[in-house]
């Protein structure tokens, strides 16, 4: 690939005429210097136009002054990668200022403690506890929502640590733990009683979630969703979707009145690797899960993408599917529909209603014959926790949702899904269920390892385009007041 060093002259030469600001910047690249991934496709000498192809492997054109501006920033910083976000995408896709990446991806700034016993994979963005060890955030905090991803290796003991204050962190450097509120994270294979995988260790507990350890797993790659909320003396966690701990902090335990502190990972046995570790403020009693869907639709640019009488826009199976009163209904027999219109980035709103087991799957950028799918069913008929990824909302067998977010069969239900870049977040009845980032689910190397409707599964999180299909499953599912609005 020609990179963006073989046109230094051209840069140093076209840096000079040009003072552009990060903004501008980042209106052309979405990310302040992630034009330094790219590659040069081309350069029009008339238009001034720069054509590259982004790492993501999307192609754009961009002006020159623009483009040399970037680079220039490239060059002063020393060839580092610009941008708030260590992953690759300055600009916050939701537009949510207040989330804070506590892991860069690439090193160990903003953590202290026991650094030797930690080390970063640059190629694979995780950060590895090898030993005992602790690590502290250089920061502190009181009310917050922690999200992460994490992945024990075999017999693996580790632990998220809430609000440790000096006391506490001086404690644990001599061993003691006793007063440090410990979210659990082990292999929960090597745990007997309720210190299971979420619970808050010898204080809060709840059912045990199902966890991946094989990180060769083509699907999962081993990788668990951890999301623990702190709000004054209630702690909530959850773990690949189910809800481990929801419940106030026991009077007796000494960590129960610390109000801040620094998050830490505990290092005691194994290996256990972290990625995507992000930190988000809350108010005390913030209804930090509601996202409430706006009815003014036509003011923030939705557009209708089922019209409520005809399948005018769809292809695909319209045999099993009728249209009465406004309402698009799935029969019992499996079938499909996709929009003939393709998307990139969008917000697709909609209303869907459940019968009893009541089984369908919207799927997302599907070409190619390959589409990443989210499921729409029935919970209540469905209680299978070794597979939390085929409950209501979740990605199909990879990231599983929130439960708990459905009304009663036979109730109407709202559903928003947006696809901006790699990043996926899935509302329903105003609860946000699922928030993640898919750009490392890559489908296996050797495609004879897994059937073909997995393959096409997994490789559609690698399209960045496609269309809108509605995936019947058994029972018959009610959708009405389809509409989309296309971002950037």
């Amino acid at each position: 690939m020609r990179k963006i060093s073989y046109l230094v002259a051209l840069i140093v030469i076209a840096c000079l005429l040009c003072n552009v600001s990060k903004a501008q910047m980042r209106n052309f690249t979405g990310s302040n210097g992630r034009i330094i991934e790219a590659e040069l496709l081309g350069f029009n000498e008339a238009t001034q136009i720069v054509n590259i192809r982004l790492r993501d492997g999307r192609e754009q054109n961009v002006r020159l002054d623009l483009f040399a501006a970037a680079c220039q920033q490239w060059i002063k910083s020393g060839g580092q990668q610009q941008g708030d976000d260590p992953f690759g995408d300055a600009d916050d896709p939701w537009g949510e200022s207040d989330w804070e990446w506590l892991f860069d991806g690439r090193s160990l700034n903003g953590w202290e403690g026991d650094t030797n016993a930690w080390r970063v994979d640059q190629n694979e963005q995780t950060l590895v506890g090898t030993g005992r060890g602790n690590l502290f955030t250089t920061k502190q905090y009181d009310n917050f929502i922690v999200q992460l991803q994490f992945r024990c290796e075999d017999r693996a003991n580790n632990g998220l640590m809430i609000r440790v204050d000096d006391a506490a962190r001086q404690g644990a450097s001599r061993g003691d733990f006793s007063q440090i509120m410990e979210v659990q994270i082990a292999d929960d294979r090597i745990i007997s009683g309720p210190n299971h995988n979420g619970s808050v260790f010898n204080a809060l507990s709840g059912p045990k979630p199902y966890t991946f350890y094989d990180r060769n797993n083509h699907l999962v790659g081993g990788w668990n969703f951890m999301e623990v909320v702190a709000d004054g003396q209630k702690i909530t966690t959850y773990v690949n979707g189910m809800k481990v701990v929801d419940d106030t902090l026991p009077q007796d335990k000494p960590f129960s009145s610390v109000s801040n502190g620094r998050i830490g990972l505990m290092g005691m046995d194994g290996t256990t690797a972290f990625r995507y570790i992000r930190i988000k403020p809350l108010k005390a009693g913030e209804d930090w899960r509601t996202s409430k869907i706006t009815a003014n639709d036509a003011a923030e640019g939705f557009t209708r993408i089922f019209d409520g009488r005809t399948l005018n826009g769809w292809q695909g199976d319209q045999d099993k599917f009728r249209i009465e009163n406004n309402m698009l209904t799935q029969f019992d027999a499996p079938g499909k529909l996709e929009s003939v219109k393709e998307y990139r980035n969008y917000v697709m709103r909609f209303e869907f209603r459940l019968t009893r087991e009541g089984n369908n799957g919207i799927g997302f950028r599907q070409s190619g014959g390959n589409a990443a799918k989210i499921m729409i069913r029935d919970d209540s008929s469905f209680t299978d926790d070794r597979i939390p990824f085929h409950f209501h909302g979740s990605l199909d067998l990879t990231v599983p949702a929130r439960r708990g977010s459905l009304n009663p069969v036979g109730q109407w239900n709202t559903m928003e899904i947006t696809a901006n870049g790699s990043m996926i977040r899935i509302v329903t009845n105003d609860q946000i269920i699922v928030d993640t980032d898919i750009r490392n689910f890559h489908p296996p190397t050797n495609r004879a390892d897994v059937p073909d409707f997995i393959y096409a599964l997994i490789a559609g999180f690698q399209n960045k385009s496609g269309s809108i299909g509605i995936a019947g499953g058994n029972r018959q599912v009610d959708f009405r007041n389809i509409r989309v609005k296309e971002l950037p």
